[in-house]
């Protein structure tokens, strides 16, 4: 008999120290901790319009409060040049914004300056694309600004990458 006692007293410790091990020390309302590189991005189009500094901190709120990581900012300048393709493709007519900062300008850089302080200040990461849309020179920006190669100029255009992979 003692000897049934003391496997129950054994057993019943055993089960009590593993239960205690696996406890879990979160619940399930608890909010979930992510490490601030593992969020996602959203991109942020910028049109050749008005930028505000209320419109700014609206939005970067909004990205915050949904849980995201950061923004890209890529902006659209001139909108002119879009204003064309959506008139012959879609019969639409859109006017120039007149309101709009001049791309580069001192007014358009507080903005940009301003946008990644809020979005630094919050929590977020700001990133930004290197030219208007997708491309990277216009002829209305200057040499400066514009796409250049750096180091070895020797590719050729048309050329194919083979790789092997084993």
């Amino acid at each position: 008999m003692k000897f049934l006692l003391c496997i129950f007293f054994l057993s019943a410790l055993t089960i009590g120290w593993l239960d205690s091990c696996n406890q879990n020390t979160t619940s399930v309302t608890d909010p979930v901790s992510y490490y601030p590189t593992s969020k996602p991005f959203v991109r942020w189009w910028w049109f050749a319009t008005e930028i505000k500094q209320k419109d700014i901190k609206h939005q970067l709120d909004w990205v915050k409060e949904m849980n995201f990581g950061g923004v890209e900012i890529c902006w659209l300048y001139p909108l002119y040049r879009y204003q064309k393709m959506y008139a012959e493709k879609y019969n639409r007519h859109y006017p120039i914004d007149t309101s709009a900062q001049k791309w580069l300008s001192p007014e358009w850089s507080d903005m940009v300056a301003y946008t990644k302080s809020y979005a630094d200040s919050i929590g977020l990461s700001c990133d930004f694309t290197f030219g208007s849309a997708w491309i990277i020179a216009a002829t209305y920006m200057d040499k400066a600004h514009s796409t250049q190669i750096y180091g070895d100029t020797g590719f050729q255009a048309g050329a194919h990458l083979f790789m092997v992979i084993s």
